[in-house]
């Protein structure tokens, strides 16, 4: 059996805030989040902004550590000692959302591509020289565009020296946070296909952060739904498109794709804001906009548990009420 590549246990990132004129609160940016990650797969944590999206992303990337909980890559707990890091961030690379902030404007790319493999030792010059032409004509740029500088490349070419620069230290672990969003709908394609591509020809597995759910259906293979900082489904992709369980994906599908159910057409309690991180609600935190609010949900939280195939965390699988979901 194929061991688990990345996996968090209980992955728990708060933040203690105080206020200029005094007060302040805790805020739970990510709150009890467990999932894995195989190799080759891509995993997808989706949901608004606000969700704990990015915090899960940083702290995978382990520029920030865990308030609580644990993350193991290859079954070994990660950041245990400084070699055992450095190997880590090694085999598990981040690519930006923004390319033109990603990038340093004064360094040529080909500097720029070659950090990685400074950082991570063990490269004579010529075989970082080599190194960095590969990689960039592995995405689909001229080896010899290592001389210029980012502002000579458009928004599409720079999200592949990202890439470029990701793929260097040869990781086998991409974290893509909303590696599309910056760019125009014109060239999100191209890029969608050169990260399938890489996936197929190098092997990788990709930690996606995203709330483009079109993105997601075509480069995920399975789906966490998050919601204030805790996962509320889980499954393969194509299950949690054709038929999400629980209520707030019914809702994040509902505002970008034609499902079968009609969305809401009386303004329900799911039209209401997302509430403040520092006074998150009792019991089921999204109670206050869902449209199938029972008794229990403001005292209650739901546990994530097995439902139609996968895992979800409501009160309607706990209580055979799921018929609910289809009305």
């Amino acid at each position: 059996m194929t061991a688990t590549l990345l996996a968090a246990k209980d992955l728990t990132r708060h933040y203690q805030v105080r206020h200029a004129w005094g007060g302040g609160g805790l805020v739970r940016a990510v709150d009890g989040l467990s999932f894995e990650i195989q190799p080759g797969e891509t995993y997808a944590l989706v949901g608004e902004s606000g969700c704990g999206k990015s915090t899960t992303a940083r702290l995978c990337l382990m520029l920030e550590r865990p308030t609580s909980g644990t993350l193991t890559f290859d079954g070994e707990p990660v950041g245990s000692d400084r070699r055992a890091l450095r190997a880590f961030r090694s085999a598990v690379q981040p690519v930006f959302q923004n390319p033109y902030a990603s990038l340093n404007p004064r360094m040529r790319v080909g500097a720029t591509i070659a950090e990685p493999l400074i950082a991570q030792g063990g490269w004579t010059r010529a075989e970082r020289a080599d190194r960095v032409a590969e990689v960039l004509e592995q995405v689909g740029i001229p080896a010899a565009s290592a001389t210029l500088f980012p502002h000579e490349f458009s928004g599409g070419q720079r999200q592949r020296v990202a890439l470029a620069r990701a793929l260097a230290s040869r990781p086998r672990l991409l974290i893509l946070d909303e590696p599309v969003s910056a760019l125009d709908m014109s060239i999100r394609g191209s890029i969608i296909n050169l990260l399938k591509h890489l996936k197929e020809t190098e092997g990788l597995s990709y930690l996606m952060i995203s709330h483009d759910l079109a993105t997601v259906r075509h480069l995920s293979d399975r789906i966490g739904v998050m919601y204030l900082g805790r996962l509320v489904e889980e499954g393969d992709s194509e299950a949690v498109f054709a038929s999400p369980q629980h209520p707030y994906t019914q809702m994040l599908l509902d505002a970008v794709l034609d499902l079968k159910r009609p969305p809401s057409e009386d303004g329900e309690a799911d039209d209401a804001e997302v509430p403040s991180p520092l006074d998150l609600p009792s019991g089921c935190s999204f109670h206050p906009r869902c449209r199938f609010a029972m008794a229990e949900c403001p005292t209650e939280t739901p546990a994530l548990g097995p439902a139609n195939g996968r895992q979800v965390a409501c009160h309607l699988y706990r209580g055979d009420r799921s018929e609910l979901l289809a009305q």
